[in-house]
């Protein structure tokens, strides 16, 4: 059932590609990938997305930003997030 899970995660992460490559100055896209990528484990890559998103003026969520954060193990980082 898990295989099952990751194909649809992939698929989707897929269509989120798709979606950055039609408006790459679009945040929304971005965001989206990131939490397809935090589902899949995927943390770097995840806060990569994020940091993107709110480079291109997005709405970013600190409490996003610092679960992503605490799960690469940077705690200190990941408060300062959370206290904002």
């Amino acid at each position: 059932m898990r295989d099952d899970a990751d194909l649809e995660l992939r698929i989707a992460l897929r269509d989120f590609d798709g979606a950055i490559k039609v408006a790459p100055e679009s945040p929304k896209p971005y965001a989206g990938r990131s939490y397809l990528r935090t589902r899949l484990g995927d943390w770097e890559s995840a806060l990569a997305d994020l940091d993107r998103a709110a480079a291109l003026g997005g709405a970013g969520s600190s409490l996003d930003r610092g679960l992503v954060l605490l799960s690469l193990g940077r705690a200190a980082e990941a408060r300062a997030e959370f206290a904002r």
